[in-house]
């Protein structure tokens, strides 16, 4: 039983990882990281690179932002139990 309930979590947590691989804020967010290390050491812009730099955390941040405000959306919507509420969150 323990086992099957490993599994399960193993696959839930590979199935998020895929998802959030996709979200276009991380896309953003990894991006602007090589392209702050063009510009402090490439082209020697030191302002330009720390400030695309910040965008990393920047995006990040309003990725989790708009997580967040669709997931409280979701339990609103929702009139059943906290905790069936929970799981519908969890497997989307």
């Amino acid at each position: 039983m323990r086992r099957m309930a490993q599994q399960m979590q193993a696959e839930r947590s590979k199935d998020a990882a895929e998802r959030t691989g996709r979200d276009p804020f991380v896309v953003a967010a990894l991006a602007s990281i090589p392209l702050s290390w063009y510009y402090f050491f490439g082209k020697k812009d030191r302002e330009r690179g720390i400030l695309v730099g910040l965008w990393a955390p920047t995006l990040l941040a309003f990725g989790s932002y708009f997580r967040q405000a669709r997931m409280h959306e979701m339990m609103e919507r929702s009139s059943s139990s906290l905790v069936s509420r929970v799981q519908r969150v969890v497997e989307q």
